[in-house]
C-alpha cells in the first residue's frame, strides 16, 4: 500500500500482486480447508483497491487479483464475503460465483454501521 495516498495513512500493509493472486490464495484456502476452514472475509476491500498504486492507476490489475482470489476459492469451494466493500466491487461480484455476500458498512464496533456513504 502506499500511506501517501488519499484515505490510506492509516493503512500500510502489503498484498499480493495481481498476478500471483491465484496461486497465493489457492495455497491459503488449501491450508484452511485442512484445518477446517469453509469461508474467508477480506476486510476493508476499499482500502484493498484506494491504497494499491498499481490498483488505482491500470484499469484492470484489481480486477485481475479479485477474480485469481475469486478462482482459487471457487477451485476450492471456499466462500469469499467482501467487507466494506465499494460499488465497483459489489457489481464485480456478480460474476464472481464464490463471493457470495457483502457488506459496504465499516465495522459494527464503531456505530453508525447504518451509514454507508464512504464506500458506497
Amino acid at each position: 500500500s502506499d500511506v501517501s495516498l488519499d484515505g490510506c495513512d492509516d493503512f500500510n500493509f502489503k498484498d499480493v500482486s495481481d498476478t500471483m493472486a491465484y496461486d497465493f490464495y489457492y495455497d491459503m484456502f488449501a491450508r484452511g480447508k485442512a484445518v477446517g476452514m469453509v469461508s474467508f472475509e477480506p476486510d476493508f476491500m476499499n482500502q484493498n483497491i484506494n491504497c494499491v498504486p498499481q490498483f488505482v492507476r491500470t484499469v484492470d490489475r484489481a480486477t485481475r487479483w479479485q477474480k485469481g482470489m475469486a478462482k482459487a476459492a471457487a477451485d476450492l469451494d471456499v466462500a469469499i464475503q467482501w467487507c466494506y466493500a465499494t460499488p465497483t466491487d459489489v457489481l464485480h461480484s456478480v460474476e464472481l460465483s464464490s463471493v457470495t455476500n457483502f457488506r459496504v458498512s465499516s465495522d459494527f464496533c464503531y456505530g453508525q454501521s447504518w451509514d454507508i456513504g464512504v464506500s458506497s
